[in-house]
C-alpha cells in the first residue's frame, strides 16, 4: 500500500514540469506550493482509503479502512529539512526529521533526541525501518526535470549578454502563433572549458541559477559547444538549439542534441522540447510538450506529455506521462496518467485530481489513484489531502552517529513501541486488521508493555 501511495504522489509532483516563468494562476500557485518548498515551508496532511488491493477480500479491506480512518500522515518541509509524523487520533505514533547534506542525510526521531543518525544520501529511513524499498526514482526524475527546465530557460536567455565575444547576431522572421515572432538569431560557439571560466562561474552564482549550477557541476564538455537562440524584439527567448559532445562523466560522452521551442506570454505559454543523447549501447531520449491556455475570465487549461525512451543493457524502457488540469476560480481538477512499458509488461498509474483553494496558501481535496499491471487493476486508493504554507520544521543539534545494523534494530524496536502506544487508544472494533492475525491475549500483552506507569512523570 505504501508503495502505491508514494508512486501516486510521484505523479502529482510530476506536474512541476510547469516552468517557474512567473504566472500567478491557480494551477501555478498549487504547483509552486506543493513542489518548491525551498521558497517557503510547506505542510501537508494526508489520509488514505483503500478501494482495492488484490491480496485482500472485502472484509479485510473494510478492516484496513477502519484502522486507516484513525491515521493521518503529516509532513513539513523547508529547504534541506523535512519532518514526517504518523498521527493516530491526534497522538504522534512515529515521527522523524531529516536534514540532507552533501554526502549523507541525518535523521532524528521524536522518541530519541540524543542522536542524529547518518545514512548515505538518498536512503529512505522509513522504508529501511519498515523493510520496504519503494521506487521513488520517477519522482526524483520529474522533479529534477521541472526545476532544470525553468532554470535553463533563464540560463540560455542570458548567454548573449554574458559572452558577447562568442556570439554572432543576425535577423530572422519566424512566426510562432499565437506567441509572436522571433526576429533575432544568436549563433554562439563556446569552448569546452567554458564551465570553468570566470564569467561562467560568476553567471552561475547569480539569482535563480542554483539548480543549473548544481547540474552543470557534474557535466563534462568535449570540443566546441554550439548553440542557436531565437528571440523576439524584447529579447524573450523563443527557441534553443544545442549541438555538442557532452556527458555526466568522461567515460560516457554523448552527441547531445536539444531542440526546444519555449514561448512565454501573459495569456499562456507552450514548450516543445526534444532531447537526444545516444551513447554506445545506450539511449536516453526525452520529449516534453506542455501548454497553458488562460482565457479572458482567467480560467486555465494545462495539458502536456512527458516521454522518456531509454535503452540500457539491451532493455528498452519507455515511459509516457500525460496530464490535463483545469482551473476555474479556486478549483483545480484533472487527470494524470503514467504508463511504463518494458518488454512483455506495461504498468500504469492513473490519478484523478480534485482540489480547491480555500485561501491563498491552502488547498484541500482528494486524489483517486488506480495502479494497473497490463490490463489488470492491481491497486486502487483514495487520498485526502490538505496542503498549505506553515512554520518551518526545527532541527535539534545532537551528536551524529552512524546507522549501523545494531542501531537500526534498536530504532525500529523503539519506533514499534511508540506506534503501539498510540494504537492502544484505538477502539478494539477498529483494530481487527491487526487483531485477526494475533493469538488471543497477545495484543493486551504488547500494549501493556508500552504503557507509561502512573507514577512516571510524562515528558
Amino acid at each position: 500500500m505504501t508503495r502505491g501511495i508514494r508512486r501516486a504522489g510521484c505523479l502529482l509532483i510530476a506536474l512541476i514540469i510547469l516552468p517557474a516563468a512567473a504566472f500567478a494562476g491557480t494551477i501555478d500557485n498549487l504547483i509552486d506550493l506543493l513542489t518548491r518548498p525551498a521558497d517557503h515551508a510547506v505542510a501537508m496532511e494526508i489520509s488514505a482509503e483503500v478501494i482495492r488491493l488484490p491480496e485482500m477480500g472485502e472484509e479485510r479491506t473494510e478492516w484496513l479502512n477502519r484502522l486507516l480512518s484513525h491515521i493521518i500522515f503529516r509532513t513539513r518541509e523547508y529547504g534541506e529539512i523535512r519532518e514526517e509524523i504518523i498521527e493516530i487520533d491526534g497522538i504522534p505514533g512515529f515521527g522523524c526529521v531529516s536534514r540532507r547534506g552533501e554526502n549523507d542525510t541525518l535523521w532524528q526521531f521524536t522518541f530519541d533526541q540524543t542522536a542524529a543518525y547518518s545514512l548515505p544520501d538518498g536512503t529512505d529511513m522509513i522504508a529501511s525501518l519498515a523493510g520496504t524499498d519503494p521506487d521513488l526514482s520517477r519522482l526524483d526524475y520529474y522533479s529534477d526535470t521541472a526545476v532544470l527546465l525553468s532554470g535553463f530557460y533563464r540560463f540560455f536567455e542570458g548567454l548573449p549578454s554574458v559572452f558577447p565575444e562568442a556570439c554572432t547576431l543576425s535577423k530572422v522572421n519566424n512566426h510562432y502563433k499565437p506567441y509572436g515572432t522571433a526576429v533575432k538569431k544568436w549563433s554562439i560557439t563556446l569552448t569546452e572549458d567554458v564551465l570553468q571560466s570566470e564569467k561562467m562561474i560568476a553567471y552561475l552564482d547569480g539569482e535563480g541559477m542554483e539548480d543549473v549550477k548544481e547540474y552543470l557541476s557534474h557535466v563534462v564538455l568535449s570540443g566546441r559547444q554550439r548553440l542557436t537562440l531565437l528571440m523576439d524584439e524584447d529579447d524573450h527567448l523563443m527557441k534553443v538549439n544545442y549541438t555538442a559532445r557532452a556527458g555526466l562523466s568522461p567515460d560516457d560522452l554523448r552527441n547531445v542534441n536539444l531542440d526546444w521551442r519555449c514561448f512565454r506570454r501573459s495569456e499562456g505559454y507552450r514548450d516543445v522540447l526534444q532531447l537526444t543523447t545516444p551513447g554506445s549501447g545506450r539511449k536516453d531520449n526525452l520529449s516534453i510538450t506542455q501548454e497553458m491556455v488562460i482565457d479572458e475570465e482567467g480560467n486555465e487549461d494545462y495539458t502536456g506529455t512527458v516521454e522518456t525512451d531509454q535503452v540500457a543493457d539491451r532493455v528498452r524502457t519507455r515511459t509516457v506521462l500525460t496530464f490535463h488540469l483545469k482551473a476555474s476560480g479556486s478549483t483545480v481538477t484533472g487527470e494524470i496518467l503514467e504508463k511504463k512499458s518494458t518488454p512483455g509488461k506495461t504498468e500504469s498509474t492513473a490519478v484523478t485530481v480534485s482540489l480547491e483553494q480555500n485561501t491563498q496558501d491552502e488547498y484541500r481535496g482528494s486524489l483517486e489513484i488506480i495502479c494497473n499491471l497490463d490490463k489488470i487493476e492491481k491497486e486502487h486508493f483514495r487520498i485526502s489531502l490538505i496542503a498549505g504554507r506553515s512554520e518551518p520544521p526545527k532541527w535539534n543539534d545532537a551528536p551524529v552517529r552512524q546507522m549501523t545494523e545494531t542501531a537500526r534494530k534498536a530504532v525500529a524496536e523503539k519506533a514499534a513501541q511508540t506506534l503501539l502506544s498510540a494504537l492502544a487508544h484505538v477502539p478494539e472494533e477498529d483494530l481487527q486488521y491487526i487483531l485477526a492475525d494475533l493469538p488471543a491475549g497477545l495484543w493486551a500483552e504488547m500494549t501493556r508493555k508500552t504503557e507509561i506507569p502512573e507514577e512516571t512523570e510524562k515528558p
